[in-house]
């Protein structure tokens, strides 16, 4: 399984950049977080295979 040829649900995301939300269908998703402009370098990795929970909430200075 790999990301090639799928279409990003968020890209070119910077630094404090934010989403008003993306809403899915119910259902198990595989997300893959790469490095800016390097869709092949896994940013985050599960290297256990344990799996986890990835959690993003708004933070306001």
């Amino acid at each position: 399984m790999g990301i090639a040829g799928s279409t990003p649900a968020l890209s070119d995301v910077k630094f404090k950049d934010y989403a008003n939300g993306i809403y899915v269908a119910a259902g198990s998703y595989f997300v893959t977080i790469t490095v800016a402009g390097q869709p092949l370098v896994v940013a985050i990795d599960d290297s256990m295979g344990t799996g986890f929970n990835l959690i993003v909430s708004d933070t306001t200075d």
